[in-house]
Protein backbone atom coordinates (compact mmCIF):
# COMPACT_ATOMS: atom_id res chain seq x y z
CA UNK A 1 0.00 0.00 0.00
CA UNK A 2 0.80 3.28 -0.77
CA UNK A 3 2.07 6.00 2.06
CA UNK A 4 -1.46 7.95 1.09
CA UNK A 5 -3.50 4.65 1.62
CA UNK A 6 -2.37 3.94 4.57
CA UNK A 7 -2.74 7.37 5.61
CA UNK A 8 -6.08 7.34 4.67
CA UNK A 9 -6.95 3.98 6.39
CA UNK A 10 -5.58 5.38 9.51
CA UNK A 11 -7.62 8.39 9.39
CA UNK A 12 -10.81 6.27 8.93
CA UNK A 13 -10.02 3.94 11.63
CA UNK A 14 -9.63 7.13 13.97
CA UNK A 15 -12.66 9.04 12.74
CA UNK A 16 -14.65 5.55 13.38
CA UNK A 17 -13.43 4.96 16.78
CA UNK A 18 -14.10 8.50 17.80
CA UNK A 19 -17.85 8.15 16.42
CA UNK A 20 -18.43 4.43 18.34
CA UNK A 21 -17.21 6.19 21.08
CA UNK A 22 -19.13 9.25 20.98
CA UNK A 23 -22.32 7.05 20.66
CA UNK A 24 -21.06 5.10 23.43
CA UNK A 25 -21.34 7.49 26.17
CA UNK A 26 -24.56 8.80 24.92
CA UNK A 27 -26.12 5.56 25.02
CA UNK A 28 -24.63 5.22 28.58
CA UNK A 29 -26.23 8.31 29.51
CA UNK A 30 -29.49 7.52 28.86
CA UNK A 31 -28.93 4.03 30.34
CA UNK A 32 -28.10 5.33 33.49
CA UNK A 33 -30.92 7.89 33.24
CA UNK A 34 -33.62 5.61 32.64
CA UNK A 35 -32.08 3.37 35.09
CA UNK A 36 -32.32 6.22 37.70
CA UNK A 37 -36.31 6.69 36.34
CA UNK A 38 -37.05 3.25 37.19
CA UNK A 39 -35.34 3.04 40.45
CA UNK A 40 -37.42 6.00 41.46
CA UNK A 41 -40.56 4.48 40.54
CA UNK A 42 -39.63 1.43 42.87
CA UNK A 43 -39.12 3.81 45.54
CA UNK A 44 -42.59 5.65 45.11
CA UNK A 45 -44.43 1.91 45.52
CA UNK A 46 -41.82 0.91 48.39
CA UNK A 47 -42.83 4.08 50.30
CA UNK A 48 -46.71 4.05 49.00
CA UNK A 49 -47.15 0.70 50.19
CA UNK A 50 -47.11 2.04 54.05
CA UNK A 51 -44.98 -0.60 55.12
CA UNK A 52 -42.13 2.22 55.67
CA UNK A 53 -43.78 5.36 56.63
CA UNK A 54 -41.22 5.68 59.37
CA UNK A 55 -38.55 5.88 56.81
CA UNK A 56 -38.73 9.21 54.65
CA UNK A 57 -38.89 8.98 50.75
CA UNK A 58 -35.30 10.01 50.15
CA UNK A 59 -34.08 7.24 52.42
CA UNK A 60 -35.82 5.07 50.36
CA UNK A 61 -34.52 6.35 47.21
CA UNK A 62 -30.69 6.26 48.50
CA UNK A 63 -31.07 2.27 49.70
CA UNK A 64 -32.55 1.56 45.88
CA UNK A 65 -30.11 3.49 43.88
CA UNK A 66 -27.20 1.46 46.17
CA UNK A 67 -28.86 -1.50 45.62
CA UNK A 68 -29.65 -2.24 49.79
CA UNK A 69 -33.17 -2.72 49.39
CA UNK A 70 -33.12 -6.15 51.16
CA UNK A 71 -31.89 -3.95 54.22
CA UNK A 72 -35.36 -2.22 54.25
CA UNK A 73 -36.53 -5.41 54.33
CA UNK A 74 -34.73 -6.87 57.07
CA UNK A 75 -35.37 -3.93 59.37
Amino acid sequence: MSALALETSRFAYIFIQRITAFFESIFKGVAYARQLQANYEVAKVIYNSGEYRNESFDYILKMVNEGRVNELYSK
